[in-house]
């Protein structure tokens, strides 16, 4: 006596099973530590439906007495799985950013999960096994929302999970409101303080020098570098005569 294949896992509580045997065997089914009931079979073939299946896993004992009263028995499994799996995001865009592309990443509690897919209001996206998402070219500052649905082995389909962000494409503007005068006399430092006309991001500032000729008539660049800085910036030793100019740039917290 054989089974066939069956789908598992599934939602279901009722089952067909159909299977082969030899002709006039009587075929019995039971699941669990039940008692069998008697399948109904036609030639070689047998059927039966059970029904009362709890969830996960339920064993399945198929008994076949030929005409000769030989016993022969197969055994499966029927998994039952109602439960909706878990979705997880594995990798997201920063909750800030200045990016018009986004990629997302996801995982599913169970194996064998299908995702489905949307941006805002957009509709969902077929479903299918990737896990992995890229969207380019998102248009619109403000906040975005990404949301997955994700559905099991089994049927079972979870509620939704959305992550959102913000995009922001505009650079804060930058403000200097304490600097010395345009001409100084004998000052050897410095200070500088500044505002940005957005909160949380951070500062970089350079300090442009006269060149330097030493001795030997060689010529030392007295470009400076951005590097971070904070309000208010004081430069010291500042003995060379000549022009210097102070930069200072603003960076929000989407890295504009």
């Amino acid at each position: 006596v054989s089974i066939d294949s069956v789908i598992s896992p599934t939602r279901l509580s009722t089952r067909t099973l159909t299977g082969a045997c030899e002709a006039g065997a009587i075929v019995s089914v039971a699941t669990g530590a039940g008692s069998g009931s008697a399948a109904t079979v036609t030639g070689t073939t047998w059927q039966i439906t059970v029904t009362g299946l709890q969830e996960g896993n339920n064993p399945v004992t198929v008994t076949a007495t030929d005409v000769a009263g030989n016993i022969a028995t197969a055994q499966a499994t029927l998994v039952r799985d109602t439960a909706p799996p878990a979705t997880y995001f594995v990798a997201t865009p920063p909750a800030m950013s200045s990016s018009t592309t986004a990629t997302f990443q996801v995982a599913c509690s169970e194996a064998n999960c299908t995702f489905e897919y949307k941006l805002d209001n957009g509709a969902y996206s077929t479903p299918s096994s990737t896990t992995i998402v890229a969207y380019s070219n998102i248009a619109g500052e403000g906040t975005h929302t990404f949301t997955v649905r994700t559905t099991d082995a089994a049927g079972n389909t979870a509620a939704p999970v959305t992550y959102s962000w913000t995009l922001d494409l505009t650079p804060p503007h930058t403000s200097i409101t304490v600097a010395p005068g345009a001409m100084t006399c004998l000052a050897t430092s410095a200070t500088f303080s500044f505002t940005s006309t957005e909160q949380g991001g951070s500062f970089l500032c350079k300090l442009d020098q006269p060149d330097y000729i030493d001795g030997n008539n060689v010529t030392w660049p007295g470009k400076g570098s951005f590097v971070p800085c904070s309000s208010p910036k004081t430069y010291s030793s500042l003995n060379l005569d000549g022009v210097y100019t102070f930069t200072v740039k603003a960076v929000d917290g989407a890295g504009n």
